[in-house]
């Protein structure tokens, strides 16, 4: 199966001419430059924001008459890289700034904000805010699971549902250890605060990245339950849900830093897996 496309070549005249231009006054991220030897180089670059699993631009350094030729006219004079801005005034701005030649003035399109400009070479580039903020493939793929894990759940019982019918005596109940092993066992309230504890550090930390001291681990990681009345586990529930969907909307946000909260997907999924376990040990019905 298909996958991606990984990169594709542009040929220039010269690696460091190149690299002055498209990283130095487009602002492109360089991501290898590598001596192949007999002068040739493998120079890759890619706009800052392409995230992991991007498409990335090969410099490929004309070596032939026929090459040399093709130099700023790939694609016979037509609009040959299209590139999207989550900002088009403050980049359009700073190319202008750059010396860089727009062909016209902005337009608006159906698709979003769009001006042609021309590189050194001669290319001609589509720089463009789309209409709708287009996702990584990655944060969108995290969002897309993210909310099917709370619904219809993703090959397993969604999390909603798993807390739906509990009563606060049996989400307080705490699973016997096996003999001869030591502690208690954490109940599923113990595991629902356990991750919106985490979810909330994590979120924090997109702002503040302090680590949250030990005494704080200790006391709130899976904190003990004292007041077991309905009303306190609904509020545990209603915590919960408020997490669900602060993590959500930080998916569905164009650049936003999913660095950390990427992983509350795999250790939540762990923890809703206890959960159901426990559920099955207080004698009640599979969700699914």
């Amino acid at each position: 199966m298909l996958t991606r496309v990984n990169q594709f070549a542009l040929t220039v005249r010269d690696y460091d001419e190149a690299i002055g231009y498209y990283v130095g006054i487009l602002g492109f991220a360089l991501l290898e430059d590598t001596d192949m030897g007999g002068g040739k180089r493998w120079v890759r670059i890619a706009p800052p924001g392409n995230g992991p699993g991007g498409t990335a631009i090969l410099l490929a350094r004309a070596a032939t008459p026929e090459q040399l030729a093709s130099v700023g006219n790939q694609t016979g004079g037509r609009v040959f890289i299209f590139i999207h801005t989550d900002n088009f005034e403050r980049d359009h701005a700073h190319y202008l700034s750059k010396g860089v030649v727009f062909s016209g003035p902005a337009r608006k399109e159906p698709y979003g904000t769009v001006a042609v400009f021309t590189d050194l070479y001669g290319n001609k580039w589509d720089l463009i805010e789309p209409s709708e903020p287009v996702l990584p493939a990655d944060q969108r793929t995290l969002g897309t699971m993210w909310n099917e894990a709370w619904g219809e759940g993703v090959w397993a019982a969604g999390w909603q549902k798993s807390l739906e019918g509990l009563t606060a005596q049996q989400a307080a109940w705490s699973p016997p250890s096996a003999p001869g092993v030591n502690g208690v066992r954490h109940s599923i309230w113990q595991n629902v605060l356990h991750m919106c504890w985490w979810r909330e550090d994590s979120l924090r930390r997109l702002t503040d990245p302090t680590r949250p001291d030990e005494a704080a681990v200790r006391q709130l990681n899976f904190p003990a339950i004292t007041d077991t009345s309905e009303p306190a586990w609904a509020a545990a529930k209603e915590r919960f849900a408020q997490s669900q969907q602060r993590i959500a909307a930080v998916f569905a946000a164009p650049g936003a830093d999913t660095s950390r909260l990427k992983y509350m997907f795999p250790h939540d999924c762990y923890h809703m897996g206890q959960i159901n376990l426990i559920r099955s040990m207080l004698g009640l019905p599979p969700i699914e």
